[in-house]
């Protein structure tokens, strides 16, 4: 019989690449410039704008912003953020659908950036495809009912209202957001439908079916009937099924007057 992870279970192991790349990088430019690298060497280590993509500096330059980060600060906002979405996210769509939403959502960003940004402003930061984390949680969940929307939207509250502030790139946000709304719509359409234990324990063994222990309830012990009855079934007809059993019981028990 094949075997699933719990979702509550999921290693978080997309997410965890993510803030491993980051951290490494991060650690690169410490050691080939200092812990607040100035703005050329930002550049030099693979910083995005609109100037150097223009001038065919590179468009690879809008992967490698994404992992650059100009001080310890801003790595340890955008990690933070991104391993409490990313793991909530990771968790409902799985490896494969979270690294689509992640690459999508941070192409989305880039593309905000490249186009809303004045021409010199170099922009770097893995904080376009966390909003696009936490898009991807609140598309999933558009009514924000469940924890990780509700997370979610928090922190993208917060981190718009922060956009407002000088030196914040907002067009990429604003992009990785809006991504991430779409792609965790989409891929969350994608999902298989969760089937009901029931279902599943029947169609494991047919001797379990709802058919079989409902025709075989009137023969059970006096004392698992009643078990039954006080726990509840998963199943409203087995209910019906124990308790029906149970007066069948009493009426045959009573002795005639």
């Amino acid at each position: 019989m094949p075997t699933t992870t719990s979702p509550a279970l999921l290693r978080p192991l997309v997410t965890w690449l993510l803030v491993g790349a980051c951290i490494a990088v991060f650690a690169l430019e410490y050691l080939a410039a200092s812990a607040n690298p100035t703005v050329e060497d930002l550049i030099g280590f693979g910083g995005m704008s609109r100037d150097l993509i223009g001038n065919g500096l590179g468009a690879w330059r809008i992967v490698t912003a994404s992992l650059l980060h100009a001080s310890p600060e801003h790595l340890v906002g955008n990690m933070v953020c991104t391993l409490i979405a990313g793991t909530l996210l990771e968790r409902q769509l799985g490896h494969r659908r979270t690294a689509l939403l992640i690459v999508g959502s941070g192409l989305a960003a880039a593309c905000a950036s490249l186009a809303l940004t004045q021409f010199a402003v170099v922009s770097v930061g893995e904080s376009g495809i966390a909003f696009g984390i936490f898009g991807g949680c609140i598309g999933l969940d558009p009514r924000c009912r469940g924890v990780a929307a509700r997370v979610a939207l928090g922190l993208a509250a917060f981190g718009l209202f922060s956009s407002l502030g000088p030196g914040v790139d907002w067009a990429e946000h604003i992009g990785g957001l809006a991504g991430g709304l779409v792609l965790g719509n989409l891929l969350g359409a994608t999902l298989p439908v969760p089937v009901p234990a029931q279902a599943s324990v029947a169609a494991a063994d047919p001797r379990f079916s709802i058919q079989s222990v409902h025709a075989s309830a009137t023969t059970l012990p006096p004392s698992l009937v009643a078990a039954f009855d006080l726990g509840g079934s998963l199943d409203p007809r087995l209910r019906e099924a124990c308790l029906r059993a149970r007066v069948q019981r009493t009426a045959t028990a009573r002795p005639l007057s």
